[in-house]
C-alpha cells in the first residue's frame, strides 16, 4: 500500500526472484527500480480487484513481516 511508504520511505524486497526497490519522494513520485539490472519498472496504476480478477495468484506485501 502507498500509505506503507509514509513511515519507510524506501522498502527493498524480492518479487519473482527479482531485488526490487520501492522509494517513495518528498515530491509525491514513487520509483520501482529492479536492483539485479539497475532499471527502472514501469508501473500503471490500476484497480485491485481488476489486476487479481486475471492474475488469482498475486501475493501481497506485508510490511509486517
Amino acid at each position: 500500500k502507498e500509505s506503507d511508504l509514509k513511515d519507510n520511505p524506501t522498502i527493498t524486497d524480492k518479487v519473482g526472484g527479482a531485488n526490487v526497490k520501492i522509494e517513495r519522494f518528498d515530491d509525491g513520485r514513487i520509483t520501482f527500480t529492479n536492483e539485479d539490472i539497475s532499471e527502472e519498472i514501469v508501473k500503471e496504476r490500476g484497480f485491485w480487484f481488476s489486476w487479481f480478477a486475471f492474475h488469482p495468484d498475486t501475493e501481497l506485501y506485508d510490511l509486517e513481516n
